[in-house]
């Protein structure tokens, strides 16, 4: 099967007793939303002096994946901010996290953020391999839009996800495929790039089927669909076999 690595997904965590349920976002729609991408070791965590709800994370960073000389992060104060589902951080903790900006600009990790132990995903997923391509590719703009599967007038699924479930998975081609788009709204016209690949045979007419469909992007600060020419990158999947319950890419399933 070909999955696109491009929605939510559901991840269980308890605290104490209690079990938060979180749609977190995927690592295509994480990456694009992030100030910053990185791997490292919280090395403290202190009360913010310029807003109690807040907590000061410092970092200790191993790898930049998207932006520069990051030092320290935020997230909810638990004692000060209602409910029970926020990230419970640990000092010494190695964690991958991606971090996007909030009020004056903060990196800030939510509950529902992109999030995990630095040794899950070195054992379990592609995924440090995937940012290391996407950081030397240069993919490096942030915006928070979702693309949207279904078109809002006709209610039909978008062109390109409804063409990759005709595909197949097939064990002799790499097993996932980043393409970057750039969609014009005003003329309606997309082109693509291959980022990298599945080889001569499939790239073709995946480039084919992206610049030919019609996307829909919502904005989710203004709440409104974007109307400049506009960048993002989707991951394709192959084979998604190797990947635990615990880890799944994507919502879309194709056949």
């Amino acid at each position: 099967m070909i999955r696109v690595i491009f929605s939510l997904f559901l991840f269980l965590v308890s605290v104490g007793i209690w079990a938060c349920d979180c749609s977190w976002w995927h690592l295509d729609n994480a990456y694009r939303n992030s100030s910053f991408v990185v791997s490292g070791k919280i090395s403290s965590i202190k009360n913010y002096e310029n807003d109690p709800t807040l907590f000061k994370v410092s970092i200790e960073v191993y790898e930049e994946f998207k932006g520069k000389n990051l030092k320290e992060f935020f997230v909810n104060n638990p004692d000060k901010v209602g409910g029970m589902c926020h990230p419970y951080l640990k000092v010494g903790e190695e964690l991958l996290v991606y971090l996007y900006p909030i009020e004056n600009g903060l990196p800030f990790l939510g509950y529902c953020s992109r999030y995990f132990p630095l040794d899950y995903v070195k054992t379990q997923s592609p995924e440090l391999e995937i940012l290391t391509i996407l950081k030397n590719s240069k993919i490096n703009y942030t915006s928070s839009f979702r693309v949207e599967e279904i078109l809002f007038e006709s209610r039909k699924e978008n062109d390109f996800f409804s063409r990759l479930s005709g595909l197949k998975s097939n064990p002799s081609i790499p097993p996932y495929g980043i393409f970057e788009i750039e969609y014009h709204h005003l003329f309606g016209r997309s082109t693509a790039r291959i980022i990298r690949g599945f080889g001569n045979n499939l790239d073709p007419t995946l480039i084919k089927w992206l610049e030919n469909t019609s996307w829909e992007l919502y904005d989710y600060s203004q709440e409104l669909k974007l109307s400049s020419p506009t960048k993002f990158i989707l991951v394709l999947e192959n084979d998604f076999s190797a990947l635990t319950d615990s880890f799944d890419f994507s919502r879309y399933t194709f056949r």
